[in-house]
């Protein structure tokens, strides 16, 4: 089930869906799948999993226009709540080739730690973009992080 602000969000913009032709890499077989697909078109790409649901038009379009802004350059654009990162992430197309092999190197995080200094944070003012739930003791995990260290419009 996709958050309807996500939802919305993504029907204002171009967006598609394709099968996974690497489905015992799971995950990383959808990003492989769709890099082979959108290499030579595309500045970069919005990466957002299934296990983070939410989302909302104003924070595409804030890392839409950030990807403008850094459009010439190599750069992971990455929201964060607080010093926590979340989702959804931007990939410019100078990392199309990493994100192939993305598993060796530990998913996304490890594409990210192997590549500090073309991370561009922003503070995005709602904790809803932390919500990464594979689990109940995520959803947990991260309701009590929020109302243990942020007071006031922190509800998920």
């Amino acid at each position: 089930m996709i958050d309807l602000g996500l939802k919305n969000a993504l029907n204002s913009h171009r967006v598609s869906r394709r099968i996974n032709m690497y489905p015992k890499h799971g995950y990383s077989g959808s990003v492989i799948s769709i890099i082979d697909e959108i290499f030579d078109d595309f500045h970069g790409m919005i990466i957002t999993p299934i296990d983070s649901p939410f989302g909302s038009k104003a924070l595409l379009m804030t890392i839409k226009n950030l990807a403008t802004l850094y459009q010439n350059e190599k750069c992971i654009i990455v929201p964060c709540f607080g010093p926590l990162v979340g989702h959804p992430i931007y990939f410019s197309r100078h990392f199309f080739l990493t994100l192939k092999h993305a598993q060796r190197l530990g998913g996304l995080r490890g594409v990210m730690a192997s590549n500090k200094k073309f991370v561009r944070k922003f503070y995005y003012p709602c904790a809803r973009i932390l919500a990464n739930i594979n689990a109940p003791a995520d959803l947990l995990r991260c309701r009590n992080h929020i109302h243990t260290n942020f007071k006031g419009n922190a509800e998920i």
